[in-house]
């Protein structure tokens, strides 16, 4: 199983690489993910004083930021009460984090202030990237952007991420404020997936520490936000959402290291072949659905089939989680014979064994 697991992950990577969509790698040697998920302050690029702009939106999903949160708009003075600047260089204070509210084809020239005024880290939340036909190279250029400046970038084509401990909420869906804080951690491809596992992680009463949403991936990918989860001491376990796998090798070490400390619950999307409409969304390959499994398996992770299960591995794995045994064991008390064997047949085929009961 190593070699064709080896073997498989490198196809993907390559054919994930093929299409533009690979991470980039050399950038992940650098600075910390801390200035994009654990930000002092906040740029929020496009912000505006307009309700029904998502620069509004934003904006007003921030109000519970406790750091220092700075609108960047080319003409505006005011949005929502703070002082506006005409561009980030213009803000004279020290930046973690901005957030780009606007169209893709701004996004590089932009990118590039940002690394002159210092900017650590970015969020992209512009679709029109390696999910078009027309977009790769235009992902390329800000990944490399990001690269050259030392800035860590998530996205692009991304909801962006939440930290309801933090009162951070980087997302235009304004129903993120109502999420609730608790130990279970989040990373999907999927915006969409990230916003709906936290809320069914936030509704289930287990609460979400962080729930972030990688988009294209072009920067940041899912092994190294992983990798941050690992060490962070109030994620007490983790949930994963996969579509495309780029980067496999990287990826079933990082998630053989991050088991080894806590729980990781897998959710790997392609059982089926919708490869077409699987790249139009975040320009993700799904590659061989049952290696992967497979490989998610080996390197320690909890693999399900829904979001439901999803939901209901991470409450039990979130407060408690047994030493491994070499030979599972499953107690059944029933009061019922019935369902007792239908329970029992169900565990014995699952290869787990049902111990016999002392006096």
């Amino acid at each position: 199983m190593g070699e064709g697991i080896g073997r498989s992950t490198y196809v993907l990577e390559s054919e994930m690489n093929e299409v533009g969509l690979g991470p980039n790698r050399e950038s992940m040697d650098g600075t910390s993910l801390g200035s994009l998920l654990m930000p002092r302050s906040i740029a929020v690029i496009g912000a505006s004083p307009s309700p029904g702009k998502a620069g509004n939106a934003l904006m007003n999903a921030l109000a519970c930021f406790p750091g220092e949160v700075y609108p960047v708009h080319p003409t505006a003075t005011e949005v929502l009460g703070r002082r506006c600047f005409p561009s980030v260089l213009e803000i004279s204070r020290s930046i973690d984090l901005a957030m780009l509210a606007i169209g893709a084809s701004d996004i590089a020239p932009v990118l590039k202030q940002c690394g002159a005024a210092g900017v650590r880290a970015a969020v992209v939340f512009a679709g029109g990237f390696a999910e078009t036909e027309s977009g790769g190279d235009l992902q390329r250029e800000i990944a490399e952007i990001a690269r050259e400046n030392g800035i860590r970038l998530l996205g692009p084509n991304t909801s962006g991420f939440v930290s309801p401990g933090d009162g951070l909420y980087a997302t235009f869906a304004a129903s993120a404020a109502q999420l609730h804080s608790g130990p279970v951690s989040i990373v999907a491809r999927s915006g969409g997936v990230n916003l709906a596992a936290s809320f069914m992680i936030s509704n289930a009463g287990i609460g979400v520490r962080f729930g972030v949403g990688l988009g294209n991936s072009a920067d940041i990918d899912a092994a190294e936000i992983l990798e941050f989860l690992g060490e962070d001491e109030a994620t007490k376990a983790i949930g994963l959402h996969l579509e495309g796998i780029a980067n496999g090798r990287s990826l079933y070490e990082t998630i053989t290291r991050v088991t080894a400390r806590k729980p990781v619950v897998a959710l790997k999307v392609g059982r089926a072949d919708i490869g077409g409409f699987a790249k139009s969304h975040t320009g993700a390959l799904l590659g061989d659905f049952e290696l992967a499994r497979a490989a998610l398996t080996q390197a320690g992770a909890i693999v399900v089939d829904s979001l439901e299960e999803l939901v209901d591995a991470l409450r039990v794995f979130s407060s408690c989680r047994l030493p491994p045994k070499e030979r599972a064991g499953v107690g059944v008390i029933t009061g019922q014979a019935g369902p007792g064997l239908i329970m029992a047949d169900t565990l014995c085929s699952l290869g787990l064994s049902l111990p016999g009961f002392e006096d």
